[in-house]
């Protein structure tokens, strides 16, 4: 979020006043009730694939796994990365046919050990020709429909 200098200068005046305890003016004060505690969230993979499958493996320009059908058995399945993540000058984000394995070379893959995260690696060219390191989870951009790896 970006501030002018002059919303900034409000803001820190603001918090200074308000922080000091001082009012400012003489009025009466009236007190505001506390809001309610924010609710403790979980954060969840946005499709999940990492939570349902294991096994990962990187290709040159794919990715396979082993997941879970939904109805007691597995399915092991291949997706290319070409056909859900693009690179975006030197950025890798989720892009149907986004065709990223034409300027990333992917090097590994994260899977820690509760395997909710599913991070890919690798160098990709920016605008400017440059190789720069690049990462994305592949929660974002690979989903498990009936076993089978997929874009959403």
């Amino acid at each position: 979020m970006r501030f002018s200098n002059s919303k900034l200068v409000f803001a820190v005046t603001y918090l200074a006043i308000v922080g000091s305890g001082n009012p400012i003016s003489n009025s009466t004060t009236t007190s505001v009730p506390d809001l309610p505690a924010k609710p403790q969230v979980t954060p969840t993979p946005l499709n999940g694939a990492g939570a349902t499958c294991h096994g990962w493996q990187l290709g040159t320009d794919t990715v396979s796994a082993t997941c879970g059908n939904g109805v007691g058995g597995e399915v092991t399945s291949t997706v290319s990365l070409n056909s859900c993540i693009a690179n975006v000058n030197g950025v890798l984000v989720c892009s149907v046919g986004g065709d990223a394995a034409h300027s990333c070379s992917f090097t590994f893959m994260v899977v820690p050990d509760d395997a909710d995260t599913v991070g890919l690696v690798g160098d990709c060219t920016n605008a400017s020709g440059q190789s720069v390191s690049a990462g994305i989870d592949l929660n974002m951009c690979i989903t498990n429909r009936g076993g089978f790896l997929s874009c959403p």
